[in-house]
């Protein structure tokens, strides 16, 4: 059996999480420390941080023995320290089935085929309906897994993956807010014009036309002496008309 490394131990922490009280995980299964479930933990049951790196590293060795069992030990031997760790990660979230067809895959030296497998295994049985469906904490993963796979590094580097819990996605709403932001351009063109200038109005159905007051007043312009209508008659006034 392989042992397992430091950084395989801490790439396994990061995607459990620490709870040091017990919970119900997705399944319905009482859960406490990293992932740890068994008939041991109760409701209401607390642990302090060195008993949940306790339980883990045993839950581990564990994984790790259902992963030999699967696994040709020449074929673990040949793996990298990432892809044993991505390997271990996995066994120790779904367990080791004889029946799947990753073992065959493994087996046969395709190594390329593997993240394919691993993203099978993204789904979970949901307690209210029964039925099987795609779990988001499944599929990141799955994803990370098939990340550390195929990334390629050696046991030196796999201590610079960054082992932060990745940044929660934005709102729409704040997309939104981002997309509507304004730009310098636009910002410099809402400023107020140099003088002389006007700038344009902005067309719509509200805006009252001014052609017809534009055209008396060119009309009074054109003709300043224009005659009283109707004329006045001989011998009177236009103030009589």
């Amino acid at each position: 059996m392989r042992a397992s490394s430091e950084p395989a131990i801490a790439f396994l922490k990061h995607q459990e999480g620490l709870r040091l009280k017990a919970y119900r995980d997705f399944g319905g299964a009482w859960t406490i420390g990293y992932g740890h479930a068994g008939p041991d933990v109760t409701p209401g049951m607390t642990i302090g941080e060195p008993m949940a790196d306790k339980l883990l590293r045993a839950d581990t060795d564990v994984a790790a023995t259902r992963l030999a069992a699967r696994v040709d030990p020449a074929v673990l031997a040949s793996l990298t320290e990432a892809q044993y760790a991505a390997l271990l990660s996995f066994t120790f979230n779904v367990g080791a089935d004889p029946a799947w067809r990753i073992w065959t895959v493994l087996g046969s030296g395709d190594l390329d085929g593997v993240p394919d497998q691993l993203r099978r295994f993204r789904f979970a049985r949901d307690p209210s309906s029964g039925r099987q469906r795609p779990l988001a904490a499944l599929v990141r993963r799955r994803d990370e897994e098939c990340a550390l796979w195929t990334s390629g590094i050696g046991a030196p580097a796999l201590t610079r993956v960054s082992l932060e819990r990745p940044e929660p996605l934005a709102s729409l709403a704040a997309i939104r807010r981002r997309r509507t932001c304004p730009t310098p351009t636009s910002a410099r063109l809402r400023q107020q014009p140099p003088h002389g200038l006007r700038r344009p109005s902005r067309p719509g159905p509200a805006r009252r036309s001014n052609r017809g007051r534009r055209r008396r007043a060119c009309a009074r312009r054109r003709w300043p002496e224009r005659p009283p209508w109707p004329p006045a008659a001989p011998g009177r006034s236009a103030a009589w008309c």
